[in-house]
């Protein structure tokens, strides 16, 4: 599963969302582990994200791949 993820020149996190949004809707195992990787992205207490601030645009937006067998 793949996250989008876009971060504010803080380093704080704008939006997290699921790319695979038809999938999401529709498979129960996928949207509980995709909510668990957003709970993730979204955590203020891992905010804000060890990025080099000068290399911002480069960061802007971050797609993460989760394999959910890697979690469970």
């Amino acid at each position: 599963m793949q996250i989008r993820v876009t971060l504010r020149r803080d380093r704080s996190v704008v939006d997290a969302e699921v790319v695979d949004r038809a999938r999401y809707n529709s498979d129960p195992a996928f949207r509980a582990a995709a909510n668990r990787a957003l709970r993730a992205a979204l955590n203020p207490a891992c905010q804000p994200w060890p990025l080099p601030p000068e290399r911002w645009p480069d960061w802007q937006t971050i797609v993460f791949g989760f394999d959910p067998r890697d979690v469970f």
